[in-house]
């Protein structure tokens, strides 16, 4: 078995940055270009090096459009032709990338507030940070989390998650970004946030009520009503409502409570509200009136009239 000895030319290669600027500037362009001096028409193939780290191109150009901090770093290049023969290694270009990206860290949902065992994820966003292999730094109160991702996500709240969050990101070359911006995240404990049903006031004359749900704190509610115990769909097929009224006719027992989030959580159930008719008699001018009412805090009367077995409520009015 003979090998070849490997040849090296002596050929100057010269390396040149293009803008020839002391600084690049975050999200500017820049190209290097190798170029062998007295190579003629020779068929080269060119080696990259970052920081003596290989790069994949194999032209006289390394172009980038959008510069980063992963872009930092010590840049030279030599020809190679098809028999394994190479140049010397150019001069070395150090390209410094000023400023750094901003990093914004969200929570989803974004509620003022999360309660015990709802699931909540915090994002953190490299705003225009490329397609760089990025991992992810996290602290909560600056301690460290285990994780190296974008997201930490929660999927059962507890108050042991309470605290400042923050994040940054780092490239393979340990390039970090700045810190993000501070979420600061608080957990109820473990009850469950009150549900109050109230209704409208009936007018004369009026055969349905306005119910509303309301839940005590915090934002992002659906509204899931009940009847008699059972679902109740004012949106049918819908499971929920998106607004806490709605209007309903006489008959039955209303309950309500709130729902958010993946998977839902909800609020506790709310107090009772009957929706039972009820009469208005009203005597004046020696002329009797029947209305329907929904106010039943008044004496009820076993029967109206022979056909009807509904229990009502009389009022008396003059």
């Amino acid at each position: 078995l003979t090998l070849r000895p490997k040849i090296q030319l002596a050929h100057r290669v010269v390396l040149t940055l293009d803008p020839n600027w002391s600084e690049i500037f975050y999200g500017e362009a820049f190209t290097l270009r190798c170029e062998i001096q007295d190579g003629g028409n020779t068929g080269w193939t060119y080696e990259w090096t970052l920081d003596t780290i290989n790069l994949t191109t194999t032209t006289n150009e390394y172009r980038i459009t959008r510069a980063t901090p992963a872009h930092r770093g010590s840049y030279r290049c030599r020809g190679r032709t098809d028999s394994s023969v190479t140049t010397v290694w150019s001069n070395v270009i150090k390209l410094t990338v000023a400023g750094k990206m901003k990093v914004v860290l969200t929570l989803d949902p974004n509620w003022s507030d999360t309660f015990y065992r709802e699931a909540f994820t915090l994002r953190c966003e490299i705003q225009e940070g490329g397609n760089t292999g990025w991992t992810y730094e996290w602290t909560k109160n600056t301690i460290n989390i285990p994780t190296t991702t974008s997201e930490y996500r929660i999927s059962n709240a507890t108050t042991a998650h309470r605290g400042s969050y923050r994040c940054r990101g780092r490239t393979d070359s340990s390039d970090t970004t700045q810190w993000s911006n501070v979420i600061e995240l608080t957990v109820a404990g473990k009850m469950k946030p009150k549900t109050q049903l109230s209704r409208s006031t009936a007018s004369i004359n009026q055969e349905s009520v306005t119910l509303t749900c309301s839940v005590s704190s915090s934002s992002g509610w659906k509204y899931y009503w009940y009847k008699d115990k059972s679902l109740y769909k004012p949106q049918n097929p819908q499971l929920y409502s998106d607004h806490p009224l709605i209007t309903v006719s006489p008959g039955g027992t209303y309950q309500c409570r709130g729902g958010r989030g993946d998977p839902v959580y909800y609020s506790d159930y709310s107090n009772s509200v009957g929706k039972n008719k009820s009469l208005i008699l009203n005597i004046n001018d020696n002329e009797t009136h029947f209305y329907y009412t929904d106010d039943s805090n008044t004496v009820s009367i076993s029967t109206v009239g022979e056909s009807d077995n509904t229990i009502w409520t009389c009022f008396v009015c003059s």
